[in-house]
């Protein structure tokens, strides 16, 4: 009688007979076919975080240009800010300078009314 030995899932069989063999056989191409549906699977999953992966890189780059953007217009608000106070501060002395004119010119008035 002649045996053949059979590998499966890492364990030797001494099969004697042919249809004996041809299961087993069987059954490891079955295994074998599992196996590449979980390896393509695995490919495709690999090929999803990929992809998932570049498109956070990308994002991360966007978000960052918008937090630069954000930065910028910032620091414009406040140089415009300090603008405008100066700007304030300006009128203000105009105002004040305007006020006193008109208090000079009433008073002026005055004097050239009294004199008459």
């Amino acid at each position: 009688m002649t045996y053949q030995t059979v590998t499966f899932k890492e364990k030797k069989y001494n099969i004697d007979d042919n249809k004996t063999s041809k299961n087993l056989n069987q059954m490891q191409a079955k295994e074998i076919e599992k196996l590449n549906i979980l390896l393509n699977d695995y490919k495709h999953l690999l090929e999803s975080n990929e992809k998932t992966h570049k498109a956070c890189i990308n994002n991360n780059h966007k978000l960052n240009d918008i937090i630069k953007q954000y930065e910028n217009d910032m620091k414009n608000m406040d140089r415009d800010f300090c603008l405008i106070l100066d700007e304030k501060k300006i009128l203000k002395k105009e105002n004040t300078k305007i006020k006193n004119s008109i208090e000079m010119f009433f008073k002026l008035n005055e004097t050239v009314i009294k004199e008459f």
